[in-house]
Formats: C-alpha cells, structure tokens, sequence
C-alpha cells in the first residue's frame, strides 16, 4: 500500500517521549535507575493522513497535563516539508513502583519535565 502501518505510530510516539524526556535531564533509564517506571495506561491516536514510506516526519511531543498520580503526554505529527498534520494524539502514564504500586510523580521530575506545570501539580 505504500504507506506506514497504523502500529508503527505508536513506536514513534514513544521514541518522541524518550527524546523529550531526555532532552530535558531525565532519561527514562534514570527513572528505572531510580527504582520507578511509567507504563501507558491509556493511548489515543487520531490518523488524519497517511505517511508514506522515505516521507520526511517531524514528532512534537510534549507534556500537556501532569498530576500527582498521572502524566499525559500528547503528540502531533506532520510532514516535514509541507508541515501537512498526519496525526495528533496523547499517551496517559502512571508512575509505578518495581513491585507494581502506583506511586506519586516526584515533584522533581515535574520540575524537570514540565515546569511550566509546576502551579497545577498540586501535591494535597
């Protein structure tokens, strides 16, 4: 067909989390390192266009919504050259303990990750 397989988004989204997060201090191998994890527990994409195969992508992902017990991180996606919208979308995540226990974000990484968040993260 020409273009890239529905699943593959998902990968891409991922990498552009990874690089945000990185980006900004806080490799998610640190979170690990620190005994923590953050798994998707919702994902919802919009497909709006088809990317074709040796197309040119650009991934904006950043931080829209961060609370105690959540962080959303949403995405969107466009050609490069025509800045056309592929498609939009956000990942929910929970931060986790190694045994599985939901845990609080720590403040420090709201510091690090969204600052700009820093006056709706509210810790009572």
């Amino acid at each position: 067909m020409g273009v890239v397989h529905h699943a593959s988004y998902l990968d891409w989204l991922e990498e552009g989390r990874m690089d945000y997060m990185r980006k900004r201090g806080l490799s998610y191998a640190k979170i690990e390192e620190m005994g923590f994890f953050l798994p998707v527990v919702e994902c919802k994409v919009r497909y709006l266009a088809s990317a074709r195969f040796e197309q040119e992508l650009v991934l904006f992902s950043w931080i829209k919504e961060i609370q105690p017990l959540l962080a959303l991180f949403a995405y969107r996606l466009e050609d490069k050259a025509s800045g056309q919208l592929l498609l939009t979308g956000h990942t929910k995540h929970v931060c986790v303990t190694r045994s599985g226990e939901v845990q609080e974000i720590p403040h420090v990484w709201v510091e690090s990750l969204a600052p700009g968040l820093l006056g709706s993260f509210d810790l009572s």
